[in-house]
């Protein structure tokens, strides 16, 4: 394992990134970090991004706006992303990789194409032994306050940390987790843990748009065959799967998700669905964002 030193991000205010190679994943990433304004003494909480190279700019913004308030505490923001000048086709080869709990046969060649492979557990690796111990290292952070956010696929990763390795973060944001993956798999995960385990020491939120059902689901997708040219090989591949097989329930599962871990009353687990009206699959996670935040941090409790 080995670290760069750090590159100040120009326009982003108190942002930084540097480059760490991962012995146990055999590959390089991009670590972007946001500093809390007015940093002082002591530690502070941390909130993971997956997608970094999208997600970090966005919820920096939201984590700031938020803790500018005083409606979340100020935390430093760290987004996993991957220093590649190759666009977002690279990027979503690697996340492929790096998200993918489980084999998922034709189903994830399908979907997702040949860079689909069951990379998660060296990723939750890196994670827990290469990237937080480098961060505690360098910055002031609390390394018994971390929050993970992921959407779509690195919200599948969440997920499965959460019910594999749920002590790797203290709070987890999921924002449409592919939780249909490989036959809705995670339900074997969920229930392996309640036989293992007595207690789920977690504060959970969990959402997908209202427009995420199967109906409105392949709407969206044949909007985006039409005005993304980038994207469009790809998501007719994953039409012609759906039309054939099925499409797989998002709105739906986070509900379900979340009932079935309440219903097995953890004494130490928070947790909460809050389903986004008029949201799709790729505009809910600034919703999730903002409402998770509050929610995870004990700023916002549902009605």
């Amino acid at each position: 394992m080995s670290a760069t030193t750090t590159v100040a991000m120009n326009g982003l205010l108190n942002a930084e990134y540097f480059d760490l190679r991962s012995e146990l994943v055999g590959d390089c990433f991009r670590i972007f970090v946001a500093t809390p304004a007015g940093l002082q003494q002591g530690k502070y909480p941390v909130v993971y991004l997956a997608d970094g190279n999208g997600a970090f700019p966005l919820a920096m913004a939201i984590q700031r706006l938020l803790a500018w308030g005083g409606e979340i505490p100020p935390a430093f923001v760290v987004g996993v992303g991957y220093p590649t000048e190759a666009g977002y086709a690279s990027a979503v080869a690697k996340r492929n990789r790096d998200y993918v709990p489980t084999e998922g046969g034709a189903y994830a060649r399908a979907v997702l194409g040949e860079s689909a492979t069951a990379g998660a557990s060296a990723f939750l690796r890196f994670l827990i032994e290469e990237l937080k111990p480098t961060l505690q290292e360098r910055y002031p952070i609390d390394s018994e306050d971390a929050t993970f956010f992921g959407s779509s696929l690195a919200g599948l990763f969440g997920a499965w940390t959460l019910l594999n390795a749920p002590s790797t973060f203290q709070k987890y944001i999921l924002a449409s987790p592919t939780i249909s993956w490989n036959d809705e798999e995670v339900w074997d995960w969920e229930q392996s843990y309640s036989v293992e385990q007595q207690d789920l020491p977690a504060s959970v939120f969990v959402s997908a748009g209202s427009l995420e059902t199967a109906e409105e689901g392949r709407k969206n997708a044949l909007e985006i065959c039409a005005k993304n040219p980038l994207l469009r090989s790809r998501v007719e591949g994953m039409i012609a799967w759906f039309d054939e097989h099925g499409w797989p329930r998002t709105t739906e599962l986070a509900p379900e998700f979340v009932d079935r871990l309440r219903a097995r009353n953890y004494p130490r687990l928070k947790i909460h669905c809050h389903n986004m009206p008029d949201e799709t699959h790729m505009s809910v996670p600034p919703a999730v964002l903002s409402r998770g935040l509050r929610y995870v941090f004990n700023q916002w409790q549902p009605a």
